[in-house]
């Protein structure tokens, strides 16, 4: 049992040190103040997993990176039904595809 927490805390400390380095990515910190805020509540509060408190961050980061880049937009009473729009073709478009797959090949490198 002592041994199982153990890795538990292990993973949770991993997953904390993974999201603050991509959050050094983040310029603004309002908008990190309310994704920390809302992660939270998740976790804490409602007692989501430990995959979807990660997925949640993986892609509110990525929402948050993309507000920085491309909209210019540092607090969320900016953000309109067309940014959401905006971001969808984001992930879906030839740039980003290219982004995603030289941070794998960047991963890779360190890897090997």
């Amino acid at each position: 049992m002592n041994n199982n927490n153990t890795d538990i805390e292990k993973k949770i400390k991993i997953e904390k040190d993974i999201g603050n380095t991509e959050k050094e990515n983040v310029k603004n910190e309002n908008l990190v103040m309310y994704v920390d805020k809302f992660l939270y509540y998740e976790e804490v509060i409602l007692g989501k997993s430990f995959n979807t408190i990660r997925s949640y961050r993986r892609d509110l980061l990525q929402f948050m990176e993309y507000l920085d880049e491309y909209e210019e937009i540092h607090n969320f009473e900016e953000i309109e039904m067309m940014t959401f729009r905006s971001f969808i073709a984001y992930l879906n478009s030839p740039q980003k595809l290219a982004k995603e797959e030289n941070k794998k090949k960047r991963i890779l490198r360190k890897i090997l």
